[in-house]
């Protein structure tokens, strides 16, 4: 199988979190080729190909004691409210830059770093061709999309076999992170960036379609109760009010950290250094 990338991925945001990135003349490869490029500088190695999701861990660590895994968020913006994008690969991969900007800093002792696109993400044409489009609309947070991605934390959990497990998500791989979380018995910690935490909530504050075909991470709130876990949303987020997750908040007994002024996407990456040592992942 052959990944794709998109050009728009890096540039200033990621020459802003390593100086490991591709060079410029990566830019002439092909997009599997300059993904690769860009993964293999920064110490990235991807597993064994998966016909449906990437997944890609750091190896400056031996033995970890932690593996912390960043998941991607939905990807692609929908040109209009009825029109989903033919693609769901991100324009610019947020918890790629989270993770790449997490592995480059100071390591801390024992800790591994991994990536983890959604379903269809980074596909070539043929191979998206054999993704249902349901996977990245109104079953994003279906059975299988969830089944798909718990499989390759398996195999994550494989590089790292007796490392805790923490999750990272950004956005809609937030809510991903939370059901998958939920699912598990082995996730020491959570941590959800600017994420829908109740879909429902979300759909109607946003006058979008329900998610239909997927599930909502309100439901299993209760069940997460008691994990370490810290939730971060903006509080100039327009895209994902934090409002919406008012009830899950209830629900799994935890708060929301909001932080003024930031909206959906541009402050996070800058700051996450901090919110990092603000969260769960200090132990």
């Amino acid at each position: 199988m052959r990944y794709k990338w998109v050009v728009l991925m890096f540039g200033a945001a990621c020459m802003a979190v390593c100086t490991g990135c591709a060079t410029q003349g990566s830019w002439l490869q092909t997009p599997d080729e300059r993904a690769r490029a860009v993964l293999a500088t920064n110490q990235f190695e991807l597993l064994p190909a998966s016909p449906q999701v990437l997944a890609a861990v750091h190896a400056a660590q031996s033995k970890p004691r932690r593996l912390t895994v960043f998941i991607e968020g939905d990807g692609a913006s929908w040109s209009r409210l009825s029109m989903p994008p033919l693609d769901p690969t991100p324009g610019k991969p947020l918890s790629l830059l989270l993770a790449v900007s997490h592995a480059n800093a100071p390591a801390q002792v024992g800790e591994a770093v991994a990536y983890l696109g959604r379903p269809c993400q980074y596909l070539a044409p043929g191979d998206l061709a054999n993704c249902s489009a349901s996977w990245w609309t109104l079953g994003r947070f279906g059975s299988e999309p969830l089944r798909l991605m718990n499989a390759r934390l398996d195999e994550l959990k494989d590089q790292a076999p007796n490392a805790v497990l923490r999750l990272v998500g950004y956005s809609g791989g937030g809510a991903a992170a939370a059901l998958l979380a939920a699912q598990r018995s082995d996730v020491a910690c959570l941590v959800t960036v600017a994420a829908p935490l109740d879909t429902q909530a979300w759909t109607l504050a946003k006058n979008v379609s329900a998610l239909s075909e997927s599930q909502n991470p309100l439901d299993v709130a209760a069940k997460l109760r008691g994990m370490p876990m810290t939730h971060f949303s903006g509080g100039s987020d327009n895209v994902v009010p934090p409002s919406v997750n008012q009830q899950f908040m209830q629900q799994a007994q935890t708060r929301e950290v909001v932080k003024p002024g930031f909206d959906h996407d541009v402050q996070w990456l800058k700051a996450w250094p901090a919110l990092a040592a603000a969260s769960c992942l200090t132990d």
